[in-house]
C-alpha cells in the first residue's frame, strides 16, 4: 500500500501542469455516470408504469427522459473527448519526453559511458509508456469505476437496504482479495520485467552492431540468442499469469455469486409486494453494473502491476543525481586563456551503473564494470596557455582519463583540476566546453547534412559561418579531398554516424567541427589514427597551423604526431613518469624507449 500511495504521488508530481485540465476532464466523466445512473432507474419507473397501467402519454415522457439522458451522455462524452485532446493527450507525451531528455543529459559524460543505450533506451520507452497509460488507466478508468461503484452501491442501498448491504460487503471482500494476490505477484512480475529489459538490450546491440555480425557470419547465433531471451522472457510471463489466473477464481466466482444473491433477494421483495416489479429490474441491473466494475477491477490491477513495475526503473532515472554538478553563479569564462594544471589527481572510475540490474546470478557478475583500482594516481602537470603537449603510454596507462577529466566527464577522487587558475568544478561547464574543441579517435556523427555535423557545436553562432569560410575549412582538414564526390556539397547527408563516408573521411569531418570553433584548447585523441599517410600529412599542417596561439593536448601513437610538441607525457599505471622533449625522453627514459623501440610508435 506504501508502495501504491508513493507511486500515485510521484504520477502527480508529473503531471501538475496538467492540473485544471484533468480536474474538468473528471468534471465531464462525474456528469456521465450520473447520467450512466439515471437511464436504468427510468426504465424501473416505465416497467412500473406498465404494470400499473399508467397513461401512455405518462410512459411516453419516460421514454423521452431515457432518450435524453442518452443522448446528453454522449454529448458530454464527445466534449470530454475534444477536450482531452485539445489540452491534454499530445501535450503529456510532450512534457513526458521533454522531461526525459532534460534529465539524461544532466547526466554526466561518465554516467552515460558506464551505462548500456539500450538498457536506458528500453527503461525510458517502457516507463514512458506506462506513466501514460496508468494515467489514463486510473484517471479515467480506476477513479470513475470507483465512483461508478460508490454512486451504484449507494443506490441499491437506497432501493433495498439487505441487497445494499450485501454488494458492499462483496466490493470489500473482492478488494482485500486483489491486493493480497498483488502483494504476492508484484516480485515475480519484476523478475520478468527485468528479463524484458535485457532482452532489448541485446535486441539494441544487434541493430547498432548489424555490420559487425555480417562480417563474422554470426547471424544464427545472435538470431538464436535473441530468440532464447525472448522465448524464455515470454515462458515466464505466460506461466506467471496462467499460475494468477488460476489463483483468482475464488475472486472470479465472486460477482456471480453477488449477482445470485441480489436477484433471489430482488425476487423475494416483489413476490413479497413490498417492492413493485420495476424495482427488480433496476437492482439486476444496477447489481450487473457493480459486478462488472468488479471484474474490469481485476483486469486493471494486472495492468497495474505491469506498468508499476515498468514505472519503477524510470523513476529511478529521473531520480538519479548527476555526478558531475555545476554550482550556483559559476566562474563564466569568456576569454578562455588555456592554462590547464592537475594537482594531485587521483581518480578511480566507479563501478556502479544509474540503472541497477536486480540480478544475482552468475550473467550479473559478467556485467559488472571491472575496476582495477585507481586509473590516475596522485597525478600532477602544468601547461601554459599556447603550449603543445602530448600524452603517451601504453594501453591503460591514464592518457584518456586525462582528457575525460579535463572536460568533466567525471570529477576527480581527491586533487584539483584548474583552468585559468580556477578549480574547473567552479567554472560554468558549458561555456568552458564551447571553448574546447575534441577530436575523437572514434568520431560520432549525426544522420544530418555534412554542415550541420561541422557546425554542430556552435550554437547561435551557426548562421555567421559564411561558404567561404566554410570552403577554408575544408581545404585545411582535408575535406576538400573528397568534396567532389558529395552530391549536395555541403548539404549532403552522411548517413547514421557517418556511414556513407569511409573511417578516415569522418575523422576529417570531426577535426573540422573542432576547428570551426576557434578554440582556446584543442584536444586531439588518436585524432589521425585512421588516416592514410598522405592525409595525415595534410591533418598535420592543419593541426600545426591551428596549434598556433592555442592550447593543444594530443594523445597519439605515432611518433610522428607527437615529436614536434613542446612538451611530452610519459605515463605509466596511471601516473606521469616522465615529462620533457623527445630527443631528452628517448636517451633517459626507459620507458619512453621501449614504447618507441617496440613500435607503439609509427615512426
Amino acid at each position: 500500500m506504501k508502495e501504491f500511495r508513493a507511486t500515485l504521488k510521484r504520477i502527480a508530481t508529473l503531471f501538475a501542469p496538467f492540473k485544471r485540465h484533468l480536474v474538468v476532464i473528471l468534471l465531464f466523466l462525474a456528469v456521465a455516470e450520473f447520467l450512466g445512473l439515471a437511464s436504468p432507474f427510468l426504465l424501473g419507473k416505465l416497467v412500473n408504469g406498465l404494470q400499473s397501467h399508467k397513461p401512455f402519454n405518462d410512459l411516453l415522457v419516460l421514454g423521452a427522459l431515457m432518450l435524453a439522458s442518452w443522448l446528453t451522455e454522449l454529448i458530454v462524452m464527445v466534449s470530454k473527448d475534444v477536450y482531452e485532446f485539445k489540452h491534454v493527450a499530445w501535450q503529456v507525451n510532450t512534457h513526458l519526453t521533454d522531461l526525459t531528455i532534460k534529465k539524461i543529459l544532466t547526466l554526466s559524460i561518465g554516467q552515460h559511458k558506464s551505462q548500456h543505450s539500450g538498457l536506458t533506451q528500453s527503461v525510458v520507452s517502457q516507463g514512458q509508456n506506462a506513466v501514460r497509460e496508468l494515467v489514463w488507466l486510473t484517471l479515467f478508468v480506476a477513479l470513475p469505476l470507483m465512483a461508478r461503484l460508490i454512486v451504484v452501491t449507494a443506490a441499491i442501498f437506497w432501493v433495498q437496504h439487505f441487497a445494499g448491504s450485501i454488494i458492499l460487503g462483496g466490493v470489500i471482500a473482492y478488494g482485500v482479495i486483489s491486493f493480497r494476490e498483488q502483494q504476492k505477484v508484484w516480485p515475480k512480475v519484476k523478475k520478468v520485467n527485468d528479463k524484458n529489459h535485457r532482452s532489448n538490450k541485446h535486441f539494441s546491440e544487434i541493430l547498432r552492431n548489424t555490420s559487425l555480425i555480417q562480417v563474422n557470419s554470426q547471424e544464427r547465433r545472435m538470431a538464436a540468442e535473441h530468440g532464447k531471451g525472448l522465448k524464455e522472457v515470454s515462458t515466464e510471463s505466460q506461466n506467471l499469469w496462467i499460475e494468477y489466473a488460476h489463483r483468482n477464481v475464488p475472486r472470479y466466482v465472486l460477482p456471480y455469486l453477488l449477482r445470485f444473491v441480489v436477484l433471489m433477494i430482488a425476487i423475494q421483495s416483489v413476490y413479497g409486494g413490498r417492492h413493485p416489479f420495476g424495482d427488480l429490474v433496476v437492482l439486476v441491473y444496477w447489481t450487473n453494473q457493480v459486478t462488472s466494475e468488479l471484474w474490469m477491477i481485476g483486469r486493471l490491477q494486472r495492468q497495474w502491476i505491469d506498468l508499476s513495475v515498468n514505472m519503477k526503473k524510470y523513476f529511478a532515472i529521473l531520480d538519479i543525481e548527476p555526478m558531475v554538478k555545476v554550482v550556483q553563479n559559476p566562474v563564466r569564462m569568456e576569454g578562455l586563456k588555456g592554462r590547464i594544471e592537475f594537482r594531485d589527481v587521483v581518480f578511480a572510475y566507479p563501478t556502479t551503473r544509474y540503472i541497477e540490474d536486480d540480478r544475482k546470478d552468475k550473467d550479473a557478475e559478467l556485467e559488472e564494470v571491472v575496476s582495477h583500482g585507481p586509473a590516475l594516481r596522485s597525478v600532477s602537470f602544468v601547461i601554459e596557455q599556447g603550449e603543445s603537449v602530448a600524452f603517451v603510454g601504453a594501453s591503460g596507462a591514464g592518457k584518456s582519463t586525462i582528457i575525460s577529466l579535463l572536460l568533466r566527464g567525471y570529477d576527480p577522487d581527491e586533487g584539483q583540476i584548474l583552468v585559468d587558475t580556477h578549480d574547473l568544478r567552479l567554472v560554468d561547464l558549458k561555456r568552458f566546453r564551447e571553448q574546447v574543441g575534441l577530436v575523437e579517435q572514434n568520431v560520432v556523427l549525426l544522420d544530418k547534412s555534412l554542415r550541420d555535423n561541422i557546425l554542430f557545436g556552435l550554437n547561435g553562432r551557426a548562421k555567421d559561418v559564411t561558404e567561404e569560410r566554410l570552403d577554408d575549412l575544408a581545404r585545411s582538414s582535408a575535406i576538400d579531398q573528397f568534396r567532389h564526390r558529395l552530391t549536395k556539397g555541403w548539404d549532403t547527408r552522411i548517413g547514421e554516424n557517418g556511414v556513407e563516408l569511409s573511417g578516415g573521411e569522418r575523422q576529417r569531418v570531426g577535426i573540422a567541427r573542432a576547428l570551426i570553433k576557434d578554440p582556446a584548447v584543442l584536444v586531439l585523441d588518436e585524432a589521425t589514427s585512421s588516416l592514410d599517410a598522405v592525409n595525415e600529412h595534410l591533418i598535420k599542417e592543419a593541426v600545426r597551423t591551428a596549434s598556433k596561439g592555442r592550447t593543444t593536448i594530443i594523445i597519439a601513437h605515432r611518433l610522428s604526431t607527437v615529436r614536434d610538441v613542446d612538451k611530452i607525457f610519459v605515463m605509466n599505471k596511471g601516473q606521469i613518469v616522465a615529462t620533457g622533449r623527445h630527443e631528452v625522453l628517448y636517451r633517459e627514459c626507459e620507458i619512453y624507449r621501449e614504447l618507441v623501440e617496440k613500435q607503439l610508435f609509427a615512426v
